[in-house]
């Protein structure tokens, strides 16, 4: 009876010990999160300045191209790099679009 007590005993100093050593890991494993979280909202707060500022930029574009149609003739050259320019603007846009769904996660 003693002996079954004792292997009782050494039993659960193993099963303590196990979970000692689980707390240890999870622990370790809390204060990388925590770091990777600091370092996923820092990131996250600049793309949000970066759509901010590329969101400026847009609309500082769509005034410049209203008052330069206004007052230019509006020739194929014009037009062609108009084009481009919309282009330009439709991939930032995307890609604003894509930076927005990524910090929405």
């Amino acid at each position: 009876m003693a002996e079954r007590g004792l292997e009782l005993g050494k039993a659960l100093e193993d099963r303590v010990f196990r979970l000692l050593e689980k707390l240890k890991e999870l622990k370790a494993e809390k204060v990388r999160l925590e770091a990777e979280c600091g370092k996923l909202r820092a990131e996250q707060e600049r793309q949000r300045e970066e759509v901010a500022r590329a969101r400026q930029e847009l609309v500082a574009y769509k005034m410049a191209t209203a008052l330069g149609g206004a007052t230019e003739g509006g020739g194929a050259g014009a037009s062609a790099a108009s084009q481009d320019t919309k282009r330009r603007i439709a991939l930032i846009v995307r890609e604003i679009d894509k930076c927005i769904a990524l910090l929405s996660r």
